[in-house]
C-alpha cells in the first residue's frame, strides 16, 4: 500500500473512502489486514497475569483495541467494553441501520480464496449489507459512520458500574496497559478524567514511552515506561538505582517545563479550561467520539 502512500495501519483507515482506489483493491487490502487482526496471538503471559491481579475483585475492561483479546481469554463478556467496535465483524458502510452489523469471517475467507486462486478480487465475493444491499467496511472505528449499537450494553454496564463506584467511594485502581501518549490519546482521556473525578481512585499506566506522561492534576497517577506487566518488578529495581533516580528527576523536570509552557500559552490566549466529566466523555463513545476527544486536547 505504500505505493499509494499508506505507510502505517492508522493511515490505511483511509482506504476504504479513497478515490484513487477501486473497491476490489480496497477489500484486497481489508481482507488480509482483517485476517491479520483475528489471528494476532494474544499476549497470553500478561491475560494470565491480570487475571491473577484482579482474582476475585470487582473490575472492569475497557478495550480500545478491536482484536477481542479480553473476550478470547474469558473475561466476563458482561464486565468489557470493545470502544473501537471489533475486527470479527462488519458494518453497512452507509450505516443504513444501526443494527446493521454481520460476522466478517465468510467474506473475508470467500475475498482471500479469490485471491490466492485467481490474484483478483471479483464482485460476486464483495460484502453487501443484508438490510440494504450496500457496501460493508469493517466494524471498527474507521469513521463517523461506525455502528456502535452492539457494543451499547458493554458500555451502559461501564457507566453503571462506575456510578456504584463513585457513590460507595470505593477504591478503584485503573491499570492502563501499553498506552503513548501520541498515540492513544482516545482511550488515556476517559480514563484520566475517572481518575480526576474519583478521589479513591489511582492511575498507573504502563506505556512504550521513555517518560510516560500523566497529568499533574492527578494526585494518584504514575507512568511506567514498559509495555509489559511481566516488566514491573525489574522496573522497580531500577527505580531505586542512582541511574533510575536521574532519569527521574529529568524526566519530571521535563514535564514541569512543557506543563509551564502550557500554563503561559493558555494565560497569553486568554483561554480557560472546563473540565469534561468522565460520563459525558464515555457517552459520547457511543455518538461522537473523536470530537469530543480532540476539541479537549487542540
Amino acid at each position: 500500500m505504500c505505493d499509494w502512500g499508506y505507510k502505517t495501519a492508522v493511515d490505511c483507515s483511509e482506504i476504504l473512502s479513497d478515490g484513487k482506489l477501486s473497491i476490489y483493491e480496497r477489500w484486497a487490502f481489508w481482507a488480509e489486514h482483517t485476517e491479520k487482526m483475528n489471528e494476532i496471538p494474544m499476549d497470553e503471559d500478561t491475560l494470565d497475569a491480570l487475571a491473577v491481579a484482579v482474582g476475585e475483585k470487582d473490575y472492569f475492561v475497557y478495550s480500545f483495541t478491536a482484536e477481542s483479546f479480553f473476550h478470547k481469554a474469558g473475561f466476563d463478556s458482561r464486565r468489557i467494553y470493545s470502544a473501537a467496535g471489533s475486527w470479527e465483524f462488519l458494518q453497512c458502510a452507509k450505516a443504513c441501520s444501526s443494527s446493521s452489523v454481520f460476522p466478517s469471517s465468510e467474506a473475508v475467507h470467500e475475498i482471500l480464496s479469490n485471491l490466492r486462486e485467481y490474484s483478483v478480487v471479483t464482485n460476486d465475493c464483495l460484502p453487501k449489507c443484508s438490510h440494504c444491499g450496500g457496501d460493508c467496511i469493517p466494524n471498527v472505528r474507521l469513521n463517523d459512520k461506525f455502528c456502535h449499537e452492539r457494543y451499547s450494553e458493554g458500555l451502559s454496564n461501564l457507566i453503571s458500574w462506575l456510578e456504584e463506584i463513585a457513590a460507595s467511594k470505593t477504591r478503584l485502581v485503573i491499570v492502563e496497559l501499553d498506552s503513548a501518549f501520541k498515540a492513544n490519546r482516545l482511550s488515556a482521556f476517559p480514563m484520566e478524567s475517572i481518575a480526576a473525578d474519583l478521589a479513591s481512585c489511582a492511575l498507573v499506566r504502563f506505556s512504550n514511552e521513555r517518560y510516560p506522561w500523566v497529568p499533574a492534576v492527578l494526585s494518584k497517577a504514575v507512568g511506567l515506561p514498559t509495555k509489559s506487566f511481566h516488566e514491573l518488578p525489574e522496573l522497580l529495581a531500577h527505580a531505586e538505582s542512582a541511574d533510575g533516580q536521574m532519569l527521574s528527576v529529568a524526566a519530571e523536570k521535563e514535564v514541569e517545563q512543557a506543563a509551564e509552557s502550557r500554563k503561559l500559552q493558555r494565560q497569553e490566549r486568554d483561554l480557560s479550561v472546563e473540565p469534561i466529566h468522565w460520563r459525558r466523555i464515555l457517552q459520547h463513545l457511543g455518538e461522537d467520539l473523536f470530537n469530543c476527544a480532540y476539541e479537549r486536547s487542540m
